[in-house]
């Protein structure tokens, strides 16, 4: 399976991860591509068509979560900017559904659905993984964030 990750890397279907600025979002990044070749047992003709889709879609949630961070803290609105919040933030949610409804068919058009279920639950997994290791890192640096440079 790391043949197949280096074969990658090494043709560029993964630009996401090198275009972005921060090293930490690089490693992590880097770390969901690992996981879910690894997991889906991606041939190389099938990573091929994979993954340049994959980061479309990843790319336009993105966009959509950003709508999101365009607010000041909850804890700060006025009512009124509650309201807008609430109602932009299930309008992000429904444009966010929309999105995989329609990447699962794009999805669906490279990969068998058997691996399009396991990306799904491997998305989760990896986000469950990660969570535990941000976790993890506090317990052990005594409850402080950590920065490694």
């Amino acid at each position: 399976m790391n043949k197949v990750l280096v074969f990658l890397l090494m043709l560029g279907f993964l630009p996401g991860i090198y275009a972005q600025e921060r090293p930490m979002e690089n490693r992590v990044e880097a770390q969901r591509v690992a996981f879910i070749t690894q997991r889906l047992d991606l041939s190389p003709a099938e990573a091929q068509k994979f993954w340049p889709v994959y980061n479309e879609f990843k790319g336009k949630m993105k966009e959509m979560k950003k709508d999101k961070r365009d607010f000041k803290p909850v804890d700060e609105m006025s009512e009124q900017e509650a309201e807008n919040f609430i109602r932009a933030d299930i309008d992000t949610e429904e444009r966010e559904l929309q999105l995989r409804k329609l990447y699962t068919g794009k999805f669906r058009e490279v990969l068998s659905a058997r691996k399009v279920a396991i990306l799904s639950v491997s998305e989760r997994q990896f986000r469950e993984k990660l969570l535990q290791q941000v976790a993890d890192r506090r317990q052990n640096s005594g409850g402080k964030p950590t920065r490694k440079h």
